[in-house]
């Protein structure tokens, strides 16, 4: 049996059931009182949201200004992505430059692991000598 329970003494709502399901695009959370100081008014506070390519975005266009905090443990099964922004500062050329790249970490710790490995190679054929 499913059920919404009002608490109103301490300001809760309930809902008991097995399955929550929303059938809209947006969930917003939104505590004026937690905002950042200087973040005043206005603005979706979108926690989750439906994309048009089918996809389960959290913290949409960044509407949560602190980002995302995830408190572990955290497993993540499958692929995982990464899309970067990286800063390089250069001895020859002045400034920083930011250059856009995207990983697989799958990939990457797959490169790092034979990199590794060939160095071990390496250093014990020069130990041996």
């Amino acid at each position: 049996m499913a059920d919404i329970v009002f608490d109103n003494t301490n300001a809760r709502v309930f809902a008991i059931c097995d399955s929550f399901w929303v059938q809209g695009s947006d969930v917003i959370v939104d505590s004026p009182a937690r905002r950042k100081p200087g973040t005043v008014g206005g603005g979706f506070r979108r926690a989750l949201v439906h994309t048009q390519g089918d996809s389960l975005t959290i913290n949409y266009n960044r509407d949560y200004s602190a980002g995302v905090i995830l408190n572990g443990p955290l497993k993540v099964v499958g692929d995982v992505t990464m899309d970067l922004n990286v800063q390089t500062i250069s001895a020859t050329q002045p400034g920083v430059r930011t250059t856009h790249e995207t990983i697989n970490l799958g990939t990457l710790v797959a490169t790092l692991r034979a990199q590794i490995l060939n160095l071990e190679a390496r250093v014990a054929k020069l130990e041996s000598k």
